[in-house]
């Protein structure tokens, strides 16, 4: 799908003024330029698709008493899998972004937390799907009660990146190290 902008004088000159106001109103991989005539094209990307899979995915930084992160280890069927994560899923339909982190960090590791707070938001786009992502931090002072199904670890903030993850989670763990420095 494909959208044209009509341009009065010389669209050679309006070409670079165009991607520069279409490129700053979202965050996307490629805008692609053909002029012909009077018409500049720009092809529609894929973010704008009605037909999009896109979800909102909430992430959770529980930190221990001693500063250290729970990763667990993706299952090697899962997207991304074989790669270490924050704990998180979906957000359910009526359900605030902090309420699904809470139940999310239930569910995957059955630890209770305090002291949450939202550190950022980003989106990341997959071949196959749109993510919209929520990190938030939270302190688990007990965790007697962890209880996870895959392989887990409690890292400090200054060797998260000894672990690979997804693509999606590289501004993540610079806003922890912000952070935490």
């Amino acid at each position: 799908m494909a959208f044209a902008l009509q341009a009065a004088w010389q669209p050679s000159k309006l070409a670079p003024a165009l991607l520069s106001c279409y490129c700053s109103l979202k965050q996307i991989q490629t805008c692609e330029f053909a002029s012909a005539y009077e018409s500049i094209w720009i092809r529609q990307p894929s973010w704008l698709e009605p037909d999009m899979n896109s979800q909102t995915i909430v992430l959770i930084a529980p930190f221990d008493d001693k500063g250290n992160v729970l990763l667990l280890k993706r299952d090697d069927d899962k997207h991304c899998g074989g790669l270490w994560s924050f704990p998180g899923g979906k957000v359910e339909a009526g359900e605030s972004p902090q309420a699904a982190a809470v139940r999310e960090l239930k569910e995957e590791t059955g630890l209770d937390a305090t002291a949450w707070q939202s550190i950022c938001n980003q989106s990341f786009e997959y071949p196959d799907r749109l993510l919209h992502f929520e990190l938030f931090s939270c302190v688990c002072l007990d965790l007697s009660s962890l209880d996870t199904e895959s392989v887990h670890v409690w890292s400090a903030i200054d060797t998260l990146t000894d672990y690979p993850m997804p693509a999606a989670n590289d501004p993540f763990i610079k806003a922890l190290q912000t952070r935490g420095s």
